[in-house]
């Protein structure tokens, strides 16, 4: 994959641990694994919104749905003896 040079600033305390930590070498695939998962919860948070707003605009269709389906699995069954 091709890699782009970039210039970033980063607060002190954050800067200092990745150079504790971090070989000079990994530094950027660190960074750029860091972005990744960023990037994917906000991915996720997004899709769940979405999610939640569907919910909440079908509502009451799925309550009518939900009604009518229970009414369906009840029909017959008072008759029948388990």
């Amino acid at each position: 994959m091709a890699a782009v040079r970039l210039n970033i600033s980063l607060p002190e305390k954050t800067a200092k641990k990745l150079r504790k930590n971090v070989k000079p070498r990994e530094r950027s695939a660190v960074i750029a694994e860091a972005l990744d998962q960023y990037f994917k919860r906000d991915d996720t948070k997004s899709l769940i919104d979405e999610m939640i707003e569907g919910y909440i605009a079908n509502r009451e269709e799925d309550l009518k749905l939900e009604v009518e389906f229970n009414k369906t699995m009840m029909d017959g069954l008072k008759d029948e003896t388990w």
